[in-house]
């Protein structure tokens, strides 16, 4: 069996339950037993290593194809410490060269003055760079004296007797990337069966250590989703090269290994910085390779004689922590004592919809209130590795099946658990409320709409004059009004809706909450930047039937106006979920672009944002990825109800055809009027809808419920969506 095998095994292991068309029952068979799927690929199973050269010729052929690119000015220093052990080094390199990260790197080899003298074989490969010690140093100074030679700003430190999977090294890095205050970011390790060595590792006060969920699936959702941890095997992390400099590298003290990981972790959280377990970051580790397994002789006896060392030095601090045997589901999530359960009708796709883009912000606010959010996707069909991946990247437990194969059954188990619960939309939190009320009884419950779906049936009822919506308005009115007042609180996001139902229920509590959107860091005007285009644009997800509606009024009777004076004028459509109706106004100036993966950098060629809604209800996301993005918005009265712009300063309403056209041409006409409204509305969504505001609102709202945050200001800057989407959690697999 190759490399490309068992990368196939790993992925099938990912992905089978989702794409496979079998009784769910077989599914959680296949994820539970890897032995299963090495007979599906006809996959031999071996006691050792099964990637290992066999003989010296093998190993010859395999180091001829060996190479790596060679970038003058790295970012990532990849530190391999060596001691004998080369046909595990090949494998590494190998599965390096197999996987390499997306940014500069380097590989640097550091032989630990093997007695056999194999390493000279890695002379001849291109891009590596070999250090020889003339003197065994031991794995601690052979790792700090690797360090000194580095010239990547990030050093990734990595066992030689490991297999890299796709995304281990960008994983890690990204993980920087989103959450700045890390120190240390380590990967989620796996035996070559698929089950999990370690999940991040937990320090008891009496200075023992544990690794998380030793032996179990390596896809639990209990282990499955960053973590803030006490310390992360030094076999696979990474950290700020002039961090680990400056704080001497590893400590000497423990030589020749264990607990300099352990020890270093500790001096970094003293000093306010963050360890992270991300587990999108995956590799193969063969335990025991490079010191044995037996505690009693070797390099493995230290492990008992540093751990007094250890914990001499870190009395104090450990007086903190649990004392071993506590239960390890507490003791891993010790920084995010409380827990949030989020239940939503399918996984957030922030790059898709407003909706989700809103769900998404909230777990991450919640995240930095000092919560762990759990999600459940009540519609499990719907769920999407890509975006679930995505979630469990920024620190958010995925709750799915064949783990947790209903949210009942998890209710019955771990209900008890929760502070707080989370439900959306209407229909969602009729049918699940009474469920939430038996199973958890310590939890607060929420409601949270997205928007009142009543309002919107009844004026999409006006417009196009159907009985059937009026009825279904109807009901609606009568589930919506109920949600509310079984619930604790009500959550809207429109100050319209929050009038409403503060008016319907006085005696309920509603609550107004700011859209949650990352702030947008510019302060320049749109007409600054030359590459934009003199066109118009419009946002919406085309399954939402306000925004067809919208599209097709605007083309039929505004845009038609605007052409006779800018006849060069190209009107925009950006969307998944064209329908047919939409797909027929295609022209020359109507283009229909459908999804379109970076929304920011297509909205920075565009010129004026155009929300032409007849109808609808809550708040509309469209405004505000126009607004940060330093787009002026050209909207109807229906497009910005419940948001407190100023009209003809921060946005400009239209309600007929005539007056929106007039609007938009104004501004194609006045490039100055263009500029002063878009910084403007560039400001107000940023005051009104970024981290600080968001941050505040909630934790008033939660303080009024009585579920206190445990931190009274945001871990900042949260990595709050919008964000790059080429570097997002579960990019790179």
């Amino acid at each position: 069996m190759g490399i490309k095998a068992f990368y196939r095994l790993h992925q099938l292991t990912r992905s089978v339950y989702y794409t496979l068309p079998l009784p769910v029952n077989l599914k959680r068979s296949l994820l539970r037993n890897t032995a299963r799927l090495r007979n599906i690929l006809s996959i031999p199973s071996r006691p050792k290593n099964p990637f290992l050269p066999t003989n010296i010729k093998e190993q010859t052929e395999r180091l001829k194809k060996l190479s790596f690119p060679f970038f003058e000015e790295p970012k990532i220093s990849v530190l391999i410490p060596c001691y004998e052990q080369i046909s595990y080094t090949l494998n590494c390199l190998e599965s390096i060269a197999a996987h390499q990260p997306s940014i500069p790197y380097e590989v640097i080899v550091i032989d630990d003055a093997s007695p056999s003298n194999d390493y000279k074989a890695l002379e001849g490969v291109n891009g590596l760079y070999l250090i020889r010690n003339k003197s065994n140093q031991g794995f601690i100074k052979n790792c700090n004296h690797g360090a000194v030679q580095a010239r990547g700003e990030y050093l990734y430190l990595l066992n030689n007797d490991t297999l890299l999977l796709p995304g281990t090294i960008d994983e890690l890095f990204n993980t920087f990337a989103f959450f700045p205050q890390t120190g240390v970011a380590g990967s989620r390790l796996i035996y070559q069966d698929g089950r999990l060595q370690e999940a991040g590792g937990i320090v008891w006060n009496d200075g023992s250590a544990a690794n998380v969920g030793r032996f179990e699936p390596c896809l639990k959702p209990l282990y499955n989703y960053l973590r803030e941890v006490d310390y992360c095997s030094g076999a696979s992390l990474m950290i700020p090269r002039k961090l680990f400099l400056d704080e001497g590298g590893f400590d000497p003290c423990y030589c020749p290994a264990y607990y300099e990981d352990t020890d270093i972790a500790m001096r970094l959280r003293s000093k306010g910085y963050k360890i992270h377990y991300q587990p999108l970051s995956t590799l193969v580790h063969y335990e025991g390779i490079s010191n044995g397994r037996n505690e009693g002789s070797g390099v493995k006896k230290f492990q008992e004689t540093n751990q007094v060392t250890f914990q001499k030095r870190w009395k104090n601090e450990l007086n903190q922590h649990y004392p071993w045997g506590h239960p390890v589901e507490e003791a891993m999530n010790r920084q995010h004592p409380k827990r949030v359960l989020l239940v939503e009708t399918t996984t957030p796709r922030p790059d898709r919809d407003a909706g989700s883009i809103c769900v998404l912000n909230l777990m991450i606010l919640l995240r930095s209130m000092g919560f762990q959010p759990s999600f459940f996707a009540d519609n499990n069909n719907a769920r999407e590795p890509h975006y679930t991946q995505l979630c469990e990247g920024l620190g958010i437990e995925m709750l799915a099946a064949p783990f947790i194969p209903s949210l009942d059954k998890h209710l019955k188990s771990l209900g008890n658990r929760y502070d707080l619960v989370i439900l959306f939309r209407p229909d969602l939190c009729h049918e699940r409320l009474p469920l939430i009320q038996r199973f958890c009884p310590n939890a607060k419950v929420i409601y949270f709409p997205h928007d009142l779906h009543y309002w919107r049936f009844e004026r999409e009822a006006e417009v196009k004059r159907q009985p059937s919506l009026k009825k279904r308005a109807q009901i609606y009115r009568q589930i919506e009004l109920d949600n509310s007042g079984e619930c604790d609180a009500t959550i809207v996001l429109s100050q319209a809706e929050h009038k409403e139902l503060v008016k319907l229920l006085p005696n309920a509590n509603i609550f107004l909450l700011p859209l949650i959107i990352q702030s947008s860091g510019k302060s320049t005007s749109p007409r600054q930047d030359n590459k934009r285009h003199k066109d118009i644009v419009f946002i919406g997800n085309f399954r939402h039937s306000p925004n067809e509606d919208a599209v097709i009024w605007f083309v039929r009777n505004s845009l038609p106006l605007i052409i006779e004076e800018h006849p060069s004028i190209v009107f925009h459509v950006v969307g998944g979920g064209l329908t047919p109706a939409l797909n027929n106004l295609a022209s020359k100036h109507v283009r229909l672009h459908g999804f379109i993966k970076d929304l920011d950098d297509f909205l920075a060629n565009m010129q004026i944002s155009v929300v032409p809604l007849r109808f609808g209800a809550g708040v509309k996301g469209k405004i505000a990825s126009a607004m940060r993005a330093t787009l002026p918005v050209v909207s109807t009265s229906i497009g910005v109800e419940g948001i407190p712009v100023r009209d003809g300063e921060n946005v400009i309403i239209a309600d007929s055809a005539i007056s929106m056209a007039c609007s938009i041409i104004d501004l194609l006409n006045d490039p100055n009027k263009c500029d002063r409204v878009s910084e403007a509305g560039r400001r107000f969504a940023d005051e009104q809808w970024g981290e600080e505001a968001s941050f505040k609102a909630l934790e008033s709202i939660l303080c009024s419920l009585g579920v206190e945050s445990i931190r009274d200001k945001p871990c900042h800057p949260l990595p709050l969506y919008p964000f790059t989407q080429t570097t997002w959690p579960g990019a790179a697999l």
